[in-house]
């Protein structure tokens, strides 16, 4: 059924001497959404890789449907239970292949009806040879969010009844992101899930939020419960808004650089968009005084110098625009 529960584990790793979790217990029941976040180094992963019995716990009992997970049999344990990481591992096979290494005995109809789950039927389609397209090596032919949608189909392909994502969309830009979250929205409606997120706007729909500190949790509840007690996720959210807002704004910084630059060709030019209308008039003051003082000049000389002077004008301008 995919019933989840922690009760007073502690654990560190073999080769360090310092828990990384200290007496943690937490609940996700059957078909829940349950979001471990925190700053990193605080154990989200760590549960991650226990409940895959990468390793086991030190102290304290982690339980699955009510039984202990270390009297389970670990290649029953891995076929109910799906896992999408930061960085997906592509091999260097076709898209089909990839998706079937979890499932290695699957039917074409079941490798398209994952991909269509994981959002990544359109793009696959699309491409030379659909589902005989070669990855290349730790599939580089394809952009990141194809990658991970690709992983996510893997995952869902033994239609597992567990589905856990380890900063799943943290490595992508925000269109490739929306995609990925959609993909994985969709899937996680259907079965328990344990998302554990460093971007908080994806965890906001979570049925639970555990929220760890240093191996310790210290706060639980949905993201409107947190935010209003305006405790330590509070924190997170207010601080990762700024961070966003920070970016946002460098980001256009950067283009209105860039498109400063492309309109005007030069930084100094820039300055001329800017230039106050009196110095303006009074170079071309000086300029009519200059052209009334030349009369025995010839009329075809005039009309060169007049058009001297204008095109002289402009330097004039930015000149004094300069001093300015």
């Amino acid at each position: 059924k995919g019933h989840i529960v922690f009760q007073n584990v502690s654990f560190k790793y073999p080769t360090r001497d310092v828990y990384v979790l200290k007496n943690t217990s937490f609940e996700i029941k059957p078909g829940q959404m349950g979001a471990l976040v925190g700053h990193s180094g605080s154990g989200k992963s760590t549960c991650v890789q226990l409940l895959e019995r990468f390793y086991d716990a030190n102290e304290g009992l982690i339980l699955l449907d009510g039984h202990d997970i270390t009297t389970l049999d670990p290649r029953w344990l891995h076929r109910q239970i799906g896992l999408v990481g930061q960085e997906p591992i592509l091999f260097q096979l076709s898209i089909k292949e990839n998706i079937m290494y979890a499932k290695p005995d699957a039917t074409m109809e079941e490798v398209e009806r994952a991909a269509e789950m994981a959002n990544a039927k359109k793009f696959i389609e699309k491409l030379n040879g659909k589902y005989d397209f070669y990855v290349g090596e730790k599939g580089g032919s394809l952009s990141g969010g194809q990658r991970q949608r690709i992983a996510i189909a893997r995952a869902l392909i033994k239609d597992p009844k567990i589905l856990m994502t380890d900063e799943a969309t943290s490595a992508l830009d925000s269109a490739s992101e929306k995609k990925v979250q959609q993909a994985l929205d969709k899937v996680m409606a259907t079965r328990t899930s344990v998302v554990v997120a460093h971007r908080l706007t994806t965890v906001r729909n979570a049925n639970v939020i555990y929220v760890f500190d240093t191996g310790e949790i210290k706060e639980q509840g949905t993201h409107d419960e947190l935010i209003a007690k305006h405790g330590v996720y509070y924190e997170l959210v207010k601080r990762q808004l700024k961070e966003n807002e920070n970016h946002e704004h460098m980001e256009e910084m950067k283009r209105r650089r860039s498109t400063l630059a492309i309109d005007n060709g030069d930084d100094d030019d820039d300055d001329d968009d800017v230039v106050p209308a009196k110095p303006a008039k009074k170079s071309s003051k000086k300029k009519d005084t200059k052209k009334k003082s030349s009369k025995s000049s010839k009329s075809s000389k005039k009309k060169q110098k007049e058009e001297t002077k204008e095109t002289d004008d402009g330097d004039i301008d930015s000149i004094t625009d300069d001093s300015i």
